[in-house]
């Protein structure tokens, strides 16, 4: 009889070990598939925090390519703005356009200085030549993209007939200045 004690207990302890190795493999496959379930879970929430975050990125960086169409707007009317004022340290350039138009339409011109005021320059101007000319060249003077305002205007026809008839304009400019 003892030897089948001896093989009953030898075969309950094979039927332990391989139970028990049995029960190991099944606690590590359940641990495992417990540890990629919850690494799963974990990579699907920031997969769906990254999508939230980049979702929100791409609606902040729509949001500044509207406002940054909506400055280049503005900085267009800015510039045209700013156009229409003289740089009131800088004459120069009104003065040459001033120059250049008397000489397109063949006329004199003579300026005073340029008188620095609160918000323009202000200056004589005397124009001479023929009186079919001077018009034109007020109009034109009035057309610039700089504000410009003739006060005290005088016009005057002084010598010849027809179309040889000459005259003389003598005025203050006041231009908008900065």
């Amino acid at each position: 009889m003892a030897k089948v004690k001896f093989t009953i207990s030898h075969a309950l302890s094979r039927f332990l070990i391989t139970s028990l190795l049995w029960a190991a493999a099944l606690g590590i496959i359940i641990f495992l598939d417990w540890y990629f379930v919850a690494r799963l879970d974990r990579s699907a929430a920031l997969l769906s925090q990254s999508k939230n975050t980049i979702a929100t990125l791409e609606e902040k960086r729509a949001s500044l390519l509207r406002e940054r169409a909506g400055l280049i707007k503005i900085e267009d009317k800015l510039a045209r703005i700013d156009k229409i004022f003289v740089d009131s340290s800088e004459p120069l350039s009104f003065i040459e356009k001033l120059e250049k138009l008397a000489r397109s339409r063949n006329l004199s011109l003579e300026l005073g200085l340029p008188q620095k005021r609160e918000h323009s320059l202000s200056m004589r101007i005397e124009v001479e030549g023929q009186f079919s000319e001077l018009a034109p060249f007020v109009k034109s003077v009035e057309s610039f993209t700089e504000q410009t305002l003739f006060e005290d205007f005088s016009i005057e026809r002084f010598s010849g007939k027809g179309k040889e008839v000459r005259g003389r304009i003598v005025a203050n400019i006041e231009v908008l200045a900065k």
